[in-house]
């Protein structure tokens, strides 16, 4: 569980809004990928448009995708090294590592286009059991979690981290059988039919930090802003969808503030394959387009729209993804089952007992060093235990006119896990929050009070 999504994770982490790049950035994408469905196989032309100084450009792609040729603005040769590549803090994650010297390129700006081809077939071997990604005319994802385009970076986990969101715009172009559609939570902007074949292109909405393409027998549900784009026997699923997340926004809006979702688009995705928040969209698996009792995962990810951004260099996810659980289970009380978060509530308590017992660096680690130590999934459970406990103390107006407060105050320049813990202290004044954020978020304590806790009523009485 500790390794799953962790490529999201780790390109998330941000060390500071003010060095997203030292030196080099790539600021735009224009991807053009063609796909051999018969033989597993995709090849693309990407341009990347790059600012700033430096003496080289290094690119992260999948393992079995293979560049053939980088050529600059004017035509000419560019000379590169590629290498398969373990990554140096996490052996079993290979990459194709591309190394291209350019300081004569970006005195101020240029553009890179870079042809290259192969196949893509998943990352489950290193434990990102949902990185299922390969190519394939029933289903087919390009994302950043399989490196199935050239994201910036060295492969290193520590470096990565150095470089925090990458921040880019993007024109994506694919061309697949007629028979077959291609998604993405951009606009589109070009429909060519030919031959049997439809080019699709899409353009971003807003600056994004990935980008998500599927291929699949899609159908499309449009309402006002939204999009929702469906695998075909899923009809009824997409407009229960539709209907949850409109009614999870409504108690958000009322509950963090009224936040516009102006062309937003929902991606559903095979079940496995790991859901995802964008800036406009998410991508959805499948199972709460088929099953009513997976709805509560669109709880979860509507929550991320509010989430402020991370300055932390390693961030503990404690305030987005420990958060996000406790609404998800929230929320579904609110709609559809009363009990359903002390319910939860319970089976995550006895969850997180048995981590506790089973793994002594969780038990000693406090949460707000999660992010540096690779545990980010453990936000999950116990960040979910954390807010279920400050609710219980501090009562339901209480607790989200804070967590509206916070919103507001931070949304713009974003927050570290430090500033948050003191933003609720400063805001409750209350020696049992202190307490509590000091025992669960600063340090261990709350380890010995989950494993002498004989039900959850106790953690917070």
């Amino acid at each position: 569980m500790i390794l799953k999504r962790l490529i999201v994770v780790i390109l998330l982490m941000v060390g500071s809004l003010n060095l997203l790049f030292s030196q080099i950035k790539v600021s735009k994408y224009d991807l053009d990928f063609q796909f051999d469905f018969e033989h597993e196989k995709l090849s693309c032309i990407a341009k990347l448009d790059i600012n700033g100084q430096g003496d080289t450009l290094d690119l992260l792609l999948y393992r079995l995708l293979k560049v053939i040729s980088i050529t600059d603005a004017f035509g000419a040769n560019v000379d590169f090294k590629q290498n398969v590549v373990s990554f140096e803090d996490f052996d079993k994650l290979r990459v194709n590592y591309i190394k291209i010297p350019i300081r004569e390129l970006t005195q101020t700006s240029s553009t890179l286009t870079i042809l290259y081809e192969g196949t893509i077939d998943g990352y489950t071997e290193t434990g990102m059991n949902y990185v299922k990604d390969h190519i394939s005319s029933e289903f087919t994802i390009i994302r950043m979690d399989a490196f199935a385009y050239p994201v910036q970076g060295a492969p290193s986990i520590q470096e990565l981290r150095k470089l925090g969101m990458q921040l880019f715009d993007y024109t994506i172009s694919a061309t697949v059988p007629d028979s077959l559609k291609v998604v993405t939570l951009g606009k589109l902007v070009g429909n060519e039919q030919k031959n049997g074949a439809v080019k699709y292109k899409y353009q971003s909405i807003y600056p994004s930090w990935r980008i998500d393409l599927a291929i699949g027998e899609y159908s499309t549900l449009s309402f006002d802003n939204f999009t929702i784009h469906y695998l075909k026997e899923d009809s009824l699923g997409a407009q229960r969808v539709y209907d949850a997340i409109r009614q999870t926004k409504l108690l958000y809006d009322n509950w963090f503030g009224e936040k516009e979702l102006k062309d937003f688009t929902v991606i559903e995705v095979f079940e496995g394959y790991g859901s995802q928040t964008d800036a406009c969209g998410i991508i959805q698996t499948s199972t709460a387009f088929k099953n009513p009792e997976y709805t509560e995962e669109l709880y979860h990810e509507v929550s991320h729209l509010w989430n402020v951004p991370h300055k932390d260099k390693a961030p503990c996810r404690l305030e987005s993804e420990g958060l996000a659980m406790f609404l998800q289970f929230f929320v579904k009380g609110k709609i559809e089952d009363t009990n359903y978060l002390e319910k939860m509530a319970k089976l995550t308590l006895k969850k997180v007992k048995k981590q506790i017992t089973n793994n002594s660096d969780f038990a000693s680690t406090p949460i707000i060093q999660y992010g540096e130590k690779n545990m980010t999934d453990y936000s999950y459970s116990k960040g979910m235990l954390f807010f279920y406990i400050l609710y219980h103390k501090v009562g339901e107006e209480a607790f989200f006119k804070a967590i509206n407060g916070y919103y507001d105050e931070f949304k713009d320049t974003g927050s570290t896990t430090m500033e948050f813990a003191e933003y609720l202290k400063r805001t409750f004044k209350n020696y049992s929050v202190d307490k509590l954020i000091n025992d669960w978020i600063y340090t261990n304590q709350s380890s010995i009070y989950v494993l002498s806790s004989r039900k959850k009523e106790s953690l917070w009485k």
